[in-house]
């Protein structure tokens, strides 16, 4: 019973997360801040010291898969914490899944957004003489490509976490 009380509990959250997202590109604290910390204690009170123990690490772990991303620059606090408390929400064993699943999801998306926009192209274009020169230099050139335009798009990761949690829930 408590198992289906989480997973709709983090529906709501993803729905709420999802929709700020898509809404300011932010996803607000006033969610994943009270889940990050309610979580643990309700893992704690139904499933004992290994629930809270399950929920801790699935938080150390969410937030860890984000950190690095984020401190260079290519990923928003939000994102981390919405990760982070999906972890203390379902525990160490869910969070992993969920990452991996949100990182397929979130290249997809990526893949999507440049072939809309004419730009899929222009950067395989621009990787494939790159990795040419790597490996034979002055063969090619690398052509003059204006990759900051692509370089400075915004994904709205949070979509991303919250489709890949989403498609953890249902296979796992």
């Amino acid at each position: 019973m408590f198992e289906m009380f989480v997973n709709v509990l983090l529906c709501l959250v993803i729905g709420v997360c999802v929709y700020w997202d898509l809404k300011s590109r932010r996803i607000p604290n006033f969610v994943t801040l009270p889940t990050i910390i309610i979580a643990p204690v309700l893992n704690g009170v139904f499933w004992g010291l290994p629930g809270l123990k399950s929920s801790l690490a699935g938080f150390f772990i969410g937030l860890a898969v984000l950190i690095i991303p984020f401190a260079l620059g290519g990923m928003g606090g939000g994102d981390v914490k919405f990760l982070a408390a999906i972890g203390a929400m379902k525990g160490s064993p869910f969070i992993l899944y969920a990452a991996v699943y949100s990182a397929f999801a979130g290249g997809i998306m990526a893949l999507g957004v440049l072939l809309y926009r004419g730009q899929l192209l222009t950067l395989l274009k621009k990787w494939i003489f790159a990795l040419i020169n790597v490996f034979v230099p002055g063969v090619v050139s690398i052509p003059k490509i204006d990759s900051e335009s692509i370089d400075k798009q915004v994904l709205p990761y949070g979509v991303a976490i919250g489709v890949g949690t989403v498609f953890a829930l249902l296979v796992t």
